[in-house]
């Protein structure tokens, strides 16, 4: 009896351990390719077009790829002081919902398991909280593939878009 139990203790420890130090290289990646939360705007000024919701899309040719999927396109925002805070990558054309499955997979070879999930006949979201940064994988069908968003962001950028959905969803 105390050899399952101290065999259970050590699997669980084990399971995370390994959950902490996936999750641990989102904090350690600190964003996505070159673009790194706090960096300031001045880096991409050349490379980024303001849009009419505070955010900046990506012109630049430095990012064509995420976890294997061409990228459609690439949004920054920054805060108050013109740092980044969060990097929205659009990605287009995931083969259904297996598809999506398949690509979160993939994404958890590099981060772990997903924190959360919220799982529809229409749209998905997986989420990966780390202490630094928060990942989204959101998926949602259209016209027989699916489409994707994976949104890098500080944890009060994250707070900040999801009441502002919120309060759009109010409305």
């Amino acid at each position: 009896m105390l050899y399952r139990f101290l065999c259970t203790i050590f699997i669980f420890t084990i399971c995370v351990s390994t959950y902490a130090q996936s999750i641990d290289k989102l904090d350690k990646a600190n964003g996505f390719k070159e673009f790194k939360i706090g960096k300031p705007k001045s880096k991409w000024v050349d490379e980024i077009k303001p849009l009419k919701n505070g955010a900046y899309k990506y012109l630049g040719e430095n990012a064509k790829a995420a976890f294997g999927s061409a990228i459609n396109k690439l949004y920054l925002r920054f805060d108050s002081l013109g740092n980044l805070s969060g990097i929205y990558v659009s990605v287009k054309g995931l083969m259904g919902k297996d598809g999506v499955r398949g690509y979160k997979n993939i994404i958890g070879l590099a981060y772990g398991k997903e924190s959360k999930m919220d799982d529809g006949d229409k749209k998905v979201k997986y989420y990966w909280f780390a202490t630094k940064l928060n990942f989204v994988l959101s998926a949602w069908e259209r016209g027989g593939t699916w489409d994707a968003e994976l949104d890098f962001c500080s944890p009060w950028q994250y707070a900040a878009d999801t009441s502002a959905q919120t309060n759009k969803a109010a409305d």
